[in-house]
């Protein structure tokens, strides 16, 4: 049992519900994140578990529901455990700024996530760190949520738009900065017109989202290559 998710692992075991996450001495692709990148683990069509399967590799699945990338922890970088992986998928932000600053004025948060010139924060460190372990980066930026006309506005991560835009746009910059990291910007994948993408919270991604993002990942993968020298 893996140290940071070894708690969370014994109540689901409890229940009975214990989801395959993979085969983490086999994987040869990693993912750490939250809910966005969980969604679908139970049925087998995470978005890593997609990605992995279009590229027939193995995939391990350590992202939690409800992760943030700052604040207490068990945090996003706490998900990641070092080993020689080829790719590690990586997602997060979104709850910090939900949750610090109920998405309106988020400067400091998105600062203290990703500065603007990609130089400092908690998620460039995370990146930084896996890439120096030898492993390349798939940086998945969040998609276009549906408008909230026929929902409660004042829901979850319903004034966000603005600010996982701009995340988006440093989380971008960093790739751009950095050799090995690669951006996948989630909105090419899922569009907020389409209904069928989304789960029945309007929030999360359905199956069918699910797919559509892991093959956004997979064709990232693909196009980047998968031949690089380790330090």
């Amino acid at each position: 049992m893996h140290k940071w998710w070894g708690a969370w692992a014994l109540v689901w075991s409890a229940s009975g519900c214990a989801p395959d996450r993979g085969d983490f001495d086999t994987a040869t692709v990693y993912a750490v994140g939250d809910s966005i990148l969980e969604w679908n683990l139970r049925g087998g069509d995470s978005i890593p578990q997609v990605a992995a399967a279009e590229l027939t590799r193995g995939a391990y699945n350590a992202a939690v529901s409800g992760a943030r990338v700052l604040g207490d922890p068990p945090t996003i970088d706490e998900q990641y455990e070092t080993k020689d992986w080829d790719w590690v998928i990586v997602n997060g932000g979104g709850n910090d700024l939900n949750e610090d600053c109920d998405c309106d004025g988020c400067d400091d948060v998105l600062d203290d996530l990703v500065t603007a010139d990609t130089g400092f924060g908690d998620q460039v460190d995370l990146v930084e760190r896996i890439q120096a372990d030898g492993a390349q980066v798939v940086i998945l930026g969040y998609y276009e949520l549906p408008s909230f006309d026929d929902v409660d506005e004042d829901g979850p991560f319903a004034k966000c738009a603005d600010e996982l835009a701009t995340l988006s746009q440093r989380q971008q910059g960093l790739a751009s900065r950095l050799d090995g990291v690669w951006f996948a910007d989630g909105r090419n994948a899922v569009r907020s017109s389409d209904d069928a993408l989304f789960d029945n919270d309007q929030l999360h991604p359905s199956r069918a989202g699910s797919q559509r993002l892991g093959e956004l990942v997979a064709s990232v993968i693909g196009e980047a290559g998968t031949e690089f020298a380790r330090p």
